[in-house]
């Protein structure tokens, strides 16, 4: 799991711990539910809504969550996690890999950063002091 993950809030970190140890045990049609059990947390968390996955991933975009080139692939993840859950197929475990790495890098840019950033803007007892 990613080093950061407590930081997340409640209800996505407890799907994305899972769906991880789905991963980890090998339990790759798990695992790809979790994929978009993810997405899904995501968007319920940032307040965005939407009739399916494939609006509120397009949504994420148009709030600036996301880039347009990331929306594309995590419309890819959703067909990867519909492809689990509706078709019960099997994806190899390197996809399955991946699509965590690009999961996390989702939850690091929506939560993580964001809070490591609000940390560099803080005053410290130097901060009058200019470096230049």
């Amino acid at each position: 799991m990613m080093e950061e993950a407590q930081q997340l809030p409640e209800n996505v970190y407890g799907i994305y711990e899972e769906a991880h140890s789905a991963l980890c045990a090998e339990l790759l049609i798990m695992a790809g539910f979790g994929v978009r059990a993810i997405l899904e947390a995501v968007c319920k968390d940032q307040g965005i809504a939407g009739r399916n996955l494939k609006i509120k991933i397009d949504k994420l975009a148009e709030a600036g969550l996301i880039t347009s080139s990331g929306a594309t692939i995590l419309q890819h993840l959703r067909s990867m996690g519909n492809a689990a859950v509706h078709e019960m197929k099997l994806h190899a475990q390197f996809q399955i890999s991946a699509a965590f790495d690009v999961i996390e890098y989702l939850l690091q840019g929506v939560y993580i950063l964001p809070k490591q950033a609000e940390l560099l803007l803080k005053p410290t007892a130097n901060s009058s002091q200019s470096v230049d």
